[in-house]
């Protein structure tokens, strides 16, 4: 059934916000979406598509690849002159000439030093060819062989030159030698030059790996943060289409164009926004993720609902499957069961498990805690104080949910907080096994919780 409520007194800002929602490239609400993450702190909230970061991810790896490979090329000619097709027989001759002087490791100002001999040869070739006399075309001849050894041209290249001289004839003076070089070192000077931009910021810093350029701010996206928050981009991207909905936008071109390809999205709009109601901080929304939804409206909506379902008599069973499934959903990807899987809870109470898994965090149980958190690598984990005084709690009696929400609220409020971290993560992992005592009010309230 669907949710009754009108939000048309938010269009503007829900139109404001859209925009920011559409993929730079296809320029389309994706249907794969992501948060964009900048490498340094920026305002900006932005959601690109999945695919979109892929693709120019591989370009910017490409791009890298080749700005390697042009700079270990000290012949400066040997990409472009490889991709080179000759038209001609003669063409085709001076390009397996070149080959060879960059196959067998000449640098650039060599080979450029090679083609104007050659050049100034073929001028000597040209005049053998103008004159009948034959003293002369031997006089000419000897000439040519002498500059060529002046200069200390390899053997080879004196060779392939006459060989050159006697296949073609009078038409070697028209061999292309220096024409080629000179091409072909332009073309893959700027080829490399290209490719150096693609893969420097704007600042013009080469861009670290995994770190691309966004195309509508110029900033540096880290792909791999990016990539991760897929599964929280769909649920924020959920939220925003209901609101849009709400807001009276569907005929919006971005909002219709994404429900004409998805036409039953609306129904999955309205599930994300009904467990969102139940249990906000099941999906682990930043606090400027979540301005952006309360500037829409979502809020007013929360609001509604809450003020609704509370007259249901069912709302804290309703509530607690909700943050359950929620929860679950948000930390998937932590793997919490096998990363605990030393922690048995069946038959076990909420107090045991809690006091086992904040041990464990603070390595209490070592005859020098500090030392043994440093050996296992974790000597930057922030909360040793408070887990401290967790425990010492726990071991007096005191009520382990009461404990374990004053833990979180105090760790939530530490500078460096990590909602991803250690800490949360085992907090999590007891809701997870405890939802009865842990995803639910006492008082029958829904401010739970946090799974964060």
């Amino acid at each position: 059934m669907s949710m009754p409520f009108d939000l048309s007194g938010f269009q503007k800002q829900v139109k404001d916000q859209i925009s920011f929602y559409t993929d730079p490239v296809s320029l389309e609400i994706p249907n794969d979406p992501v948060f964009v993450h900048y490498s340094s702190k920026t305002d900006k909230l932005r959601i690109m598509s999945a695919d979109t970061l892929n693709h120019m991810n591989n370009e910017v790896k490409e791009a890298r690849d080749k700005v390697n490979q042009l700079d270990n090329d000290p012949s400066g000619i040997r990409v472009a002159l490889r991709e080179f097709a000759p038209t001609t027989p003669l063409q085709k001759a001076c390009k397996e000439l070149l080959t060879q002087m960059v196959d067998r490791g000449m640098n650039a100002d060599i080979i450029n030093a090679m083609t104007i001999i050659f050049d100034e040869g073929v001028r000597v070739l040209w005049l053998m060819s103008q004159t009948q006399d034959e003293p002369s075309k031997i006089l000419l001849s000897s000439a040519l062989q002498a500059h060529l050894e002046k200069f200390h041209v390899p053997v080879y290249l004196i060779l392939a030159f006459f060989d050159l001289q006697n296949h073609f004839g009078a038409e070697t003076v028209n061999a292309p030698f220096r024409q080629l070089f000179i091409t072909a070192f332009a073309l893959q000077n700027g080829n490399l030059t290209e490719a150096k931009g693609r893969v420097r910021d704007k600042d013009g810093d080469t861009l670290k790996t995994d770190h691309i350029v966004c195309p509508q701010t110029r900033d540096t996206i880290d792909v791999a943060s990016s990539s991760d928050s897929s599964v929280k981009a769909k649920n924020f991207l959920a939220l925003v289409i209901a609101l849009a909905k709400f807001a009276k936008l569907e005929k919006e071109p971005a909002i219709h164009d994404f429900l004409a390809e998805n036409p039953d999205y609306h129904e999955l709009a309205e599930k994300n926004l009904r467990k969102y109601i139940k249990y906000p901080e099941g999906f682990l929304f930043t606090d400027e993720q979540q301005s952006a939804l309360d500037k829409m409206g979502l809020q007013e909506v929360v609001n509604f609902e809450k003020a609704r379902l509370a007259e249901g008599p069912q709302l804290n069973q309703q509530i607690k499957e909700a943050r359950f499934q929620s929860l679950k959903e948000a930390t998937a990807h932590q793997n919490l069961d096998t990363r605990y899987q030393n922690f048995k809870p069946n038959g076990l109470s909420l107090k045991k498990n809690a006091l086992d898994l904040l041990i464990d965090y603070n390595k209490e149980n070592a005859w020098s805690p500090s030392f043994r958190l440093f050996i296992t690598g974790h000597w930057n984990r922030h909360h040793h104080q408070i887990v401290r005084e967790a425990i010492h709690k726990l071991n007096n009696n005191e009520d382990p949910r009461e404990v374990l929400v004053a833990l979180e609220n105090e760790a939530s409020k530490h500078s460096s907080f990590n909602p991803e971290g250690s800490l949360l993560r085992r907090l999590n992992y007891l809701k997870l096994k405890f939802p009865d005592e842990l995803l639910i009010e006492k008082s029958g309230g829904i401010e739970g919780m946090s799974p964060m």
